[in-house]
């Protein structure tokens, strides 16, 4: 998760502004992120981690609507990804 939100961070830190709106792709993956977070929200072990996604989810979520549509594209699927995964990861370790 660490690396999701460190990508995440430094992803809101980019200055580049091309569009206004999220590509289809990463509407699907912040539709995941806000379920995601739902689950984490409702375990007590998980809860910090609901919140340090939230910290920066509505910034971030800006700044991919800032990007060109390809790189938008290309970032969120590898995001989306790498989200399947840590769930994988945590459902393993702490039942959601």
């Amino acid at each position: 998760m660490k690396k999701i939100l460190f990508a995440v961070a430094a992803l809101s830190m980019s200055s580049a502004a091309f569009s206004n709106e999220l590509t289809p792709i990463c509407q699907d993956y912040y539709a995941a992120i806000d379920s995601f977070v739902k689950k984490l929200e409702s375990n007590e072990a998980t809860k910090g981690e609901a919140e340090e996604i939230m910290a920066i989810y509505h910034d971030a979520k800006q700044h991919y609507a800032s990007l060109p549509k390809a790189e938008q594209d290309r970032i969120c699927a590898r995001e989306a990804e790498e989200l399947r995964e840590y769930q994988k990861i945590l459902i393993h370790n702490i039942s959601l």
